[in-house]
């Protein structure tokens, strides 16, 4: 069927933002819808400070257990929903669009659409071993992709209002902290 030619993706990080994606990225979606993924929340532990996305029952017994992160929530509660962007992609390009997120790998999700629908999509996330040991606030550039890319696509305006309030940082101010990966016993063994 003509279905096996495309697949969804669920974008909630600057692949949100239709410049971001179309203009420097140039993948051209079939389809765009604004969606929901419940029971999760975006957080930046990928490395360099970039966002993922993890289920708020299962997550890692560390300093951010399974509740909302105080840091990224100055004013505003942190949502336990993450909205983002449905883009139904052709097969060639969502590989190509998997050739520029480094170090995630696609994770089917179930999202919920506001026009109603349910869609099994494919969301990027970060595997364990590019996880930095703990959240850390995103850098000014990437959260303003977000943040203008939520706006611009229409997501639902009290999770725009909780991303405009999240705190940054300047990308030279970037320390350590947001390049050590979480240790693992497994990381030096040859396979």
């Amino acid at each position: 069927s003509s279905d096996l030619k495309y697949v969804w993706n669920f974008s909630f990080g600057a692949n949100i933002n239709p410049w971001k994606l179309q203009t420097k990225r140039k993948i051209q979606p079939v389809e765009v819808t604004p969606g929901q993924v419940l029971h999760h929340r975006l957080l930046f532990n990928h490395r360099g400070g970039f966002g993922t996305i993890e289920h708020t029952q299962s997550a890692p017994n560390n300093n951010n257990s399974n509740g909302p992160i105080p840091t990224l929530s100055p004013k505003i509660p942190q949502p336990n929903s993450v909205h983002g962007i449905l883009l139904k992609l052709h097969m060639s390009d969502f590989g190509k669009l998997a050739a520029m997120e480094h170090q995630y790998i696609p994770r089917e999700i179930t999202v919920s659409s506001y026009d109603g629908r349910t869609i099994s999509a494919l969301a990027f996330i970060t595997p364990p071993q590019y996880q930095i040991a703990r959240t850390v606030l995103p850098s000014t550039r990437y959260i303003g992709l977000i943040t203008r890319g939520a706006r611009e696509m229409k997501l639902d305006e009290s999770y725009c209002d909780w991303l405009e309030q999240i705190p940054s940082v300047e990308d030279k101010a970037r320390g350590d902290e947001y390049y050590t990966i979480v240790s693992s016993s497994s990381s030096s063994s040859t396979m």
